[in-house]
């Protein structure tokens, strides 16, 4: 199995047989409160360009990713044969 955490670290270990990933994380940001409600009146506030808007919707990553697959070449051959329906 690989898998991708852009921003948060993983720690490996290997215990009884099997493959632990571990991530721990910390929420700095207040999610409620005075200085959360501050904060999203000021988001409010703010001139994005297209750009920044797209990628605030769209564009974000996931902090963790999997897949069995190992390749590029992996996931050809696991998906040859599929039908692209429109």
């Amino acid at each position: 199995m690989t898998v991708w955490s852009p921003t948060i670290k993983a720690v490996e270990t290997d215990a009884g047989g099997m493959h632990v990933w571990r991530w721990t994380a910390s929420q700095l940001k207040p999610m409620a409160g005075k200085e959360a409600d501050a904060a999203s009146e000021a988001k409010k506030k703010t001139v994005w360009t297209a750009e920044q808007e797209l990628d605030a919707d769209q564009g974000k990553l996931p902090a963790i990713a999997w897949t069995t697959f190992k390749s590029w070449q992996e996931v050809g051959r696991g998906t040859r044969g599929w039908r692209q329906t429109a």
